[in-house]
């Protein structure tokens, strides 16, 4: 009588196999996932300079074209990562103007300060008994406005 083919014991089952393969997937997964949020909610990068970092975002600029500012200006690490979260955060919203990013300042940070508009405010002062010639000229001669502000009727 004879026997069927014999099994060595030293190899392992398909499914012990398939087990160990989706184990280390989930594990790298879970891996890229933790490094993807800690990009996103952990520190940014250090200002170049002082404190924070003056950024001007275009109206129309659309999410590639912030992401792309951002990264140029050296707030944010990836600008992947920044256009993922914003879409998957509601990717309108997001407010042209200047911004005053402090060093350090999570993507997280930098997201939310863009979509509430906290931009940067310059303030020009008009005193009393100026003509509107002369408070239109001021307006037109700030370095941080554009545009052209017309002589309104006095």
């Amino acid at each position: 009588m004879s026997r069927g083919p014999r099994r060595s014991h030293s190899t392992r089952s398909p499914l012990t196999l398939r087990g160990a393969i989706g184990g280390g997937v989930l594990l790298l997964v879970l891996l890229a996932l933790a490094g993807f949020l800690f990009v996103y909610a952990g520190p940014g990068p250090r200002a170049a300079q002082g404190a924070s970092t003056d950024v001007v975002l275009d109206h129309g600029a659309g999410v590639r074209g912030i992401a792309r500012t951002l990264k140029h200006a050296q707030v944010i690490r990836t600008e992947a990562v920044f256009l993922a979260m914003a879409k998957l955060t509601g990717g309108r919203g997001l407010k042209a103007g200047e911004y005053l990013i402090p060093s350090g300042e999570s993507m997280a940070g930098i997201l939310s300060d863009i979509r509430a508009g906290r931009v940067v405010r310059h303030f020009i002062t008009i005193p009393e008994g100026w003509t509107s010639e002369m408070a239109a000229n001021a307006v037109n001669a700030s370095p941080f406005l554009t545009g052209f502000a017309p002589t309104p009727p006095e």
